[in-house]
């Protein structure tokens, strides 16, 4: 897929989009898979061997990272274009 580069609302809303379905199709992924990260995390912890690098391998704790970022990424964004 090839996109345009402008500095334009039409160019950026279709960018905005297409990562946002992306990333819906990756959270849709993961909480199918819940219950197995949940059994997974469960054993961990049962053993006494759940640790912080074990979470931050872990698929929910990175995108959850990733989503928090692109978040900040957005308001940041909102500041800069509404400070024009």
């Amino acid at each position: 897929m090839v996109l345009a580069v402008a500095d334009d609302r039409a160019s950026t809303a279709q960018l905005e989009a297409l990562f946002t379905e992306q990333r819906e199709a990756e959270w849709a992924e993961v909480l199918g898979d819940c219950g197995k990260y949940e059994v997974e995390l469960a054993g961990e912890v049962a053993k006494g061997k759940l640790t912080l690098a074990d979470m931050r391998a872990h698929p929910i704790f990175r995108l959850a990272l990733h989503e928090h970022r692109l978040a900040r990424h957005r308001s940041q964004t909102r500041r800069e274009t509404r400070s024009r």
